[in-house]
C-alpha cells in the first residue's frame, strides 16, 4: 500500500487550471478597456502591458497538471500575488467611477486568493487590500484631485472583506469536509482490504502483516505494533511499523483492564502501567499519545494492537473507532489461523497415544529432509514396532492393548527422547521417531535407550509375553549414508526393522546399503537376555 497520509492535501490543480482559463478573459476586457474607456486611461500602453503580462504568467498554469509539484507549488502563490499588483496597476489606471471597477476587480481576486488557500488566502488579501486602497485613496487625492467619500468607501470596502471571508470559510469547509471524506474512503478501503486478506488466507502472517502496512500507510508518522500472547504468558513484540524500528518489548500482561474496548492514553507521561516497572522502551521517550487495542475472540486473547504518537490527544474519537475496527479483523484472523491449527492438529494426532500420525511423518520427513539436504544436516529415523503384539491383544483383550500403546508413546514422549527428537505412531503397533540433525552414531545410542525403557517399563501382564517382558525391534536409517531421498530413507528404517525382528526381535539394527540385496544385516544392538 502507498503512503496515503491522515493529513491528505486536496488537489489544487483543477482550481488553478479554471483560475488560469479564466485571466485570458481578463486579458481582453483589459484591451478593451485600454481603447474604450472615456475618458481614456493614463497610458493605453500601459494597460495592454498589464494585460499581456497577464497572459504571460498564465501560460505555465495551463500545463499544471504536467508540472512537478515542487514547481507548482512555487508558480501558484507567484501568478496570485501577479493577479493583485496587475489589479492594482488597472485600477489606477482605468478608475474613475469613485472606485466601482476596484472594489469588483478585487473582489474577483478575493474569491481567487480564498478558493486556492481558504482563510490564509483571505486573510493575506485583506491585509494587502487595505494598503492598496490607502494607496488608490491617496492616488486620487494627490493627483485627480478628486476625494471619495471615506462613508462610501468603507461601505465598498467591507462588502470586498467580506467576500474574501466568507469565500475562505467555504472553501475552508469544503476541502475539511473533502480531506475527510477522502480519509474516511482510505479507512474503509483499508478494512475492506484486510476483510478480504482474512477470507483468503488462514496464514496470520500475511493478514497481521497487512494490518501493519495500513496503519504506516493511513498514520505514517506514528509508531504502530502488535505484540501477541506466547505460551508462558508475556506479551511479546512481533509485528512493527515506523520509526524507531527494531524494537524489542515484552510485557508480563496486557496494559488494557479487562473488559475494556480501547485503552486511549492522551499523554504517557501521566500514566502508570499495571507493573509500575515496565515503563514504555525509551526509543518510544518523544511519543505522547496511546492507543491500545486488545485483540481477542470471544474466549481466547492474541494480544494487543499499540499505536503512539509524538502530539499529545492525538487520537480523535473516529480515528480510535476505526483502530478498534481493525483490531476486529485482525482478531478475526488470529481465532480463523487458532481453529484451523487445532482442526490441523487433531487431523495430524494420532487418538489413542496423542502422538503425531503417520500423515504426519510424511509431512515432517520431507520438510526435514529438505532442510538436511540444504545445509549439508545429517538426519535419522527410526521406526520401531512392538514385538509379538498380537499375543498380547489374544491374551488380555485390545483395550489393554490401546493402554500399553498410549502408555508406550509416553515412554518416547518423556523418557527416552531428546527435546529435537519427533515421536509418531506409524500404525497398528508401529511407532516412528525422526531425529533432525543426528548421525547414525548418536541415533544409535537414542535407538538403544528407547528399547530399555520399553523392556523395564512395568506394563501390566507384561509377563505373558513370550520374553516375559514387552519389548520392541528397532530399525535405523541416516541421511545421507542410507538415502537420496525422503522415500528412500523411510524404506531403508523399514528394512532395517524388518531385519531386527527377523534376527530374534528386541534389538537395534541400522541400515546396511551393503547387505540390503541379500536381506542380511548387521546386528547393532544388545539384547537384553533377562528382564524378570
Amino acid at each position: 500500500m502507498g503512503r496515503m497520509g491522515e493529513a491528505t492535501r486536496i488537489d489544487r490543480a483543477p482550481t488553478v487550471l479554471v483560475v488560469a482559463r479564466l485571466r485570458w478573459l481578463g486579458v481582453v476586457l483589459g484591451i478593451v478597456q485600454a481603447y474604450l474607456t472615456s475618458p481614456p486611461p493614463v497610458s493605453r500602453t500601459a494597460v495592454v502591458a498589464a494585460s499581456v503580462l497577464l497572459g504571460l504568467y498564465s501560460l505555465p498554469l495551463m500545463a499544471v497538471r504536467r508540472l512537478p509539484r515542487r514547481v507548482a507549488d512555487w508558480l501558484v502563490p507567484a501568478s496570485l500575488v501577479g493577479d493583485f499588483l496587475i489589479c492594482t496597476a488597472l485600477v489606477m489606471l482605468l478608475a474613475n467611477d469613485e472606485f466601482s471597477t476596484a472594489y469588483v476587480i478585487y473582489a474577483l481576486v478575493a474569491i481567487e486568493a480564498a478558493v486556492l488557500y481558504r482563510w490564509r488566502g483571505a486573510l493575506v488579501f485583506i491585509a494587502a487590500f487595505a494598503v492598496a486602497m490607502v494607496a488608490l485613496y491617496a492616488e486620487r487625492a494627490i493627483y485627480f484631485g478628486f476625494v471619495p467619500l471615506p462613508g462610501s468607501a468603507i461601505f465598498r470596502g467591507s462588502i470586498v472583506v467580506l467576500i474574501a471571508m466568507m469565500s475562505g470559510g467555504i472553501t475552508s469547509a469544503a476541502q475539511a469536509t473533502a480531506v475527510e471524506a477522502r480519509r474516511q474512503a482510505a479507512r474503509a478501503e483499508v478494512l475492506a482490504v484486510v476483510a478480504g486478506r482474512v477470507a483468503q488466507t488462514l496464514r496470520r502472517e500475511y493478514v497481521l502483516d497487512t494490518v501493519m502496512d495500513s496503519l504506516a500507510g493511513l498514520f505514517p508518522d506514528r509508531w504502530h505494533g502488535i505484540l501477541l500472547i506466547q505460551p508462558g504468558g508475556r506479551l511479546v513484540l512481533e509485528y512493527q511499523r515506523g520509526e524507531p524500528s527494531g524494537l524489542k518489548l515484552e510485557y508480563s500482561r496486557s496494559p488494557i483492564p479487562e473488559g475494556t474496548a480501547a485503552l486511549v492514553i492522551p499523554d504517557l507521561r501521566d500514566w502508570t502501567p499495571p507493573d509500575p516497572l515496565e515503563q514504555p522502551p525509551p526509543e518510544l521517550g518523544g511519543h505522547r499519545a496511546a492507543a491500545i487495542l486488545p485483540l481477542r475472540a470471544t474466549e481466547v486473547s492474541f494480544g494487543v494492537l499499540v499505536s503512539v504518537d509524538r502530539a499529545p490527544g492525538a487520537f480523535s474519537p473516529d480515528q480510535v473507532a476505526f483502530l478498534e475496527a481493525l483490531a476486529g479483523q485482525a482478531s478475526t484472523a488470529l481465532e480463523n489461523a487458532r481453529l484451523y491449527e487445532e482442526v490441523e492438529l487433531l487431523s495430524l494426532t494420532d487418538v489413542t497415544t496423542a502422538l503425531l500420525n503417520r500423515r504426519a511423518l510424511d509431512s515432517r520427513l520431507l520438510e526435514e529432509f529438505f532442510r538436511a539436504q540444504r545445509y549439508d544436516l545429517p538426519l535419522s529415523l527410526l521406526m520401531i514396532d512392538v514385538d509379538h503384539f498380537k499375543v498380547y491383544n489374544d491374551t488380555h483383550g485390545h483395550l489393554s492393548g490401546d493402554r500399553v500403546l498410549r502408555r508406550l508413546g509416553e515412554v518416547l514422549a518423556r523418557e527416552a527422547l531428546r527435546r529435537v527428537d519427533i515421536p509418531f505412531r506409524y500404525g497398528g503397533e508401529e511407532f516412528a521417531v525422526l531425529m533432525p540433525m543426528t548421525p547414525p552414531e548418536q541415533a544409535m545410542q537414542v535407538a538403544q535407550r528407547i528399547r530399555e525403557a520399553v523392556a523395564a517399563e512395568p506394563f501390566e501382564g507384561r509377563e505373558s509375553q513370550p520374553n516375559g517382558f514387552l519389548s520392541v525391534s528397532i530399525g535405523l536409517a541416516s541421511y545421507p549414508h542410507h538415502g537420496a531421498g525422503a522415500h528412500d530413507l523411510l524404506e531403508a528404517a523399514d528394512q532395517a526393522l524388518y531385519a531386527a525382528k527377523q534376527g530374534g526381535r528386541d534389538r537395534v539394527v541400522r541400515f546396511d546399503p551393503a547387505d540390503s540385496g541379500r536381506a542380511t544385516f548387521r546386528y547393532a544392538g544388545t539384547a537384553m537376555p533377562d528382564h524378570t
